[in-house]
Formats: structure tokens, sequence, C-alpha cells
């Protein structure tokens, strides 16, 4: 796997391509690689300033769902909307530890599910979300309309065309597990007027170490 900190040596002033074959400026490619760079040693400072962490670890997964639900009743929505919950539950660390997940990084598609060429309704389209939390409860301590065990949250909508969303996240601030050591990973669709399910599959890395706790 290439090491996406490490800039490829090109001639001063050549655009980049990227992987859609969308010319992008040299500039705007440097920005994106300060910001990772930059990424990388604030994570970095995050671990030395707890020196008794075991680690970090890194690990990668890739989880799929094949969303359509039921028409959606809640006020102010239409369509059709769905969720599913993968937990995923980290071997469990020496006595007196946690888990804490420190980054993620990857991607996540969404794109109508079609097991044979079919017309999709002109005009449809369906929003769709990919998010990771601990299995703290639902609420906030610190705001209202807002959910402490999120420490991400991504959104999307989709037509007949697939999307991508790629995501670098430093997610060390949230990413303390409960005693259970179990991620949760929650996709969901909403809005969906295409007519047919709506199939979800986020692929990451995910960097973690072991703390003391607290």
């Amino acid at each position: 796997m290439a090491d996406n900190l490490t800039p490829v040596p090109r001639p001063r002033g050549t655009p980049f391509i990227d992987v859609d074959g969308n010319l992008t400026p040299p500039w705007e490619t440097f920005l994106d690689w300060l910001y990772r760079a930059i990424l990388a040693v604030l994570s970095g400072a995050t671990l030395a300033n707890n020196s008794d962490a075991l680690g970090p670890y890194s690990t990668a997964t890739n989880i799929s769902a094949d969303l359509y639900g039921a028409a959606d009743t809640r006020p102010g929505t239409w369509g059709f909307t769905d969720y599913a919950i993968n937990p995923i539950t980290f071997v469990a660390p020496p006595a007196g530890y946690r888990v804490r997940v420190l980054r993620v990084y990857g991607n996540a598609t969404a794109m109508p599910k079609l097991t044979t060429p079919a017309a999709l309704p002109v005009g449809g389209y369906s929003g769709w979300l990919f998010g990771l939390q601990t299995t703290a409860p639902d609420g906030s301590i610190y705001a209202d309309f807002a959910g402490d065990s999120a420490f991400v949250y991504l959104q999307g909508n989709i037509g007949p065309i697939p999307e991508v969303i790629e995501f670098d996240f430093d997610v060390s601030a949230g990413g303390l597990l409960g005693t259970d050591n179990v991620m949760r990973i929650k996709t969901a669709t909403f809005l969906n007027t295409l007519g047919v399910p709506i199939h979800i599959e986020p692929s990451f890395v995910i960097v973690f170490h072991y703390e003391p706790e607290p």
C-alpha cells in the first residue's frame, strides 16, 4: 500500500490527475499533502502525550449493506428509509486498559443495486450516510440535537450515478470505546425515491492503541 504522505516527484507546474481523471493544480495537491502531514504530526503528538499507551496498531475492514426499508413516515420526510449496524469487537486489551481509536482513513461508496440493467426514475435520488459510534447511549451531555457516541458522520446523495466519499480523520477526541471494546459501523439510507435498494460499502483503515483506564 502506498504511503499517502509521500509526494510523487513531478516536473514543476505539471498538473495532477485525480482518480476521476480531473486535472488538479499542483498547489491544491500540495495543500492536500500538507494537511495530511500536519494531521500525522498531530496524531503523533497525541500518542506522545500518553506514554503509557500500548501501540499504535493498525487494521483494515470492509462491510457492505443493501438498504431499502419501508416508507418514511416521519414529519418532513418522504421516500423510503433503512439502516444497518455492524459491530466490530476489538481483542480485549490488558487489564486496566481501554481501546481508543485514533485515526480512520479510506472511503465509502454508495450505488443503486441493480442486478440487471434497468431504467431508474428520472429525477430519482437517495440520501445515504456512514458513521462510526461507540456503544454509549444516544444523545449528548454537551449540546441538544447532538450525539456524543458518534465520532465519524458522513452523508451523501446519489441518483443513478454511484458516489464515493474519501476520508481521513483524527478521531482520538471521541474514539475511546466502552469497556465492551465495540465500535459500531452504521450505514443508512433516507428519502430514497429510486425504487431500488442502495448498496453501501465502506472500506477503511483503523489506527488505535490501548491506553490506561481513565
